[in-house]
């Protein structure tokens, strides 16, 4: 496995970490949790389409 491959393992592995955890705040307490998430996701999307070499 090349460097490049573990590096975007472990961004998915923590990428998915977060979304349980945005997911589980959202729930119960979505005052905090949902615009929480939806910036997340904002963020999580501009860097995916950021993403050098794609």
């Amino acid at each position: 496995m090349t460097q490049t491959q573990t590096v975007y393992l472990l961004a998915i592995v923590v990428t998915g970490i977060v979304a349980c955890g945005l997911a589980l705040l959202a729930y119960t307490r979505p005052r905090t949790g949902i615009p929480l998430t939806i910036a997340v996701a904002v963020v999580a999307i501009s860097a995916a389409l950021l993403k050098p070499g794609s």
